[in-house]
C-alpha cells in the first residue's frame, strides 16, 4: 500500500531496513516537483495509516537534497542505491517525528513553500548534524503553477543548436543537449 503511493507520485521504494522504508525522488528520472511529490507520497501514506483498518502507524521525515546514486540499481534492484547526508537528514527526521507526523526538513520547506503548508517547529537538533528549522506537513497541496520567466542568456547555446539545424538539411547531424535537472535544458530546446 504505502510502495504504491510513493510509486503514484513518482517515487522509487528503494529498501526495507526492519519496519522502515527508504524512498527516493529524483532518480532514475527527476521531475522539476520532485520535493513536492514526495510530500504529497508522504501525506497519502499517512493518511493511509491513520485509517481505523490500518495494520500500522507511519513516522515520515522528508528532506530535499543531493545524494550519489546507483543508477543501474534504482532501476533494478532498488537496494542500496543512495547515499549523502540528505539521507541521513531524513532518516534523523524519521526518528524524531511521532506516529502519524510527517517532519520535513529545511530545504524541502523552502522547495515546496508555494504550495504546501506547515507547522513550524523551530530549529531542532540531531546526531550528527547541525540544528535545523523543522516543520511539520499540514497537507501537500498541488503543483504550482508553472511560472515562465524570460529567456536570458544561452546565446552561445542557441547557436550551436542552430548551426546543427541548419546542416541537418545537408546530412545527419546529433546535437545532444545535456546537464543537471533544473538548468534549463528544455527550454533551450523549446526556444530553438
Amino acid at each position: 500500500e504505502v510502495r504504491a503511493r510513493i510509486a503514484a507520485e513518482g517515487g522509487t521504494g528503494e529498501k526495507y531496513i526492519g519496519d522502515a522504508g527508504y524512498a527516493l525522488f529524483g532518480a532514475p528520472s527527476s521531475h522539476a516537483d520532485d520535493p513536492l511529490r514526495a510530500l504529497r507520497a508522504a501525506h497519502a501514506c499517512r493518511d493511509y495509516a491513520a485509517r481505523p483498518d490500518a495494520p500500522f502507524a507511519v513516522r515520515i521525515g522528508v528532506e530535499t537534497g543531493e545524494a550519489v546514486v546507483d543508477l543501474a540499481a534504482a532501476e533494478g534492484t532498488h537496494q542500496r542505491m543512495s547515499v549523502g547526508p540528505v539521507v541521513n537528514t531524513a532518516a534523523r527526521l524519521e526518528q524524531a517525528a511521532d506516529p502519524g507526523q510527517v517532519l520535513v526538513g529545511p530545504r524541502c520547506h523552502e522547495a515546496t513553500a508555494m504550495s504546501a503548508r506547515f507547522r513550524a517547529l523551530g530549529p531542532m537538533t540531531f546526531k550528527g548534524l547541525a540544528a535545523m528549522e523543522v516543520g511539520e506537513l499540514e497537507s501537500a497541496g498541488q503543483a504550482a503553477a508553472a511560472i515562465d520567466p524570460p529567456f536570458v542568456g544561452r546565446r552561445g547555446e542557441l547557436e550551436i543548436l542552430r548551426l546543427a539545424h541548419r546542416r541537418s538539411a545537408e546530412r545527419a547531424v546529433l546535437a545532444l543537449v545535456s546537464g543537471p535537472p533544473g538548468q534549463g535544458k528544455t527550454r533551450v530546446v523549446r526556444r530553438l
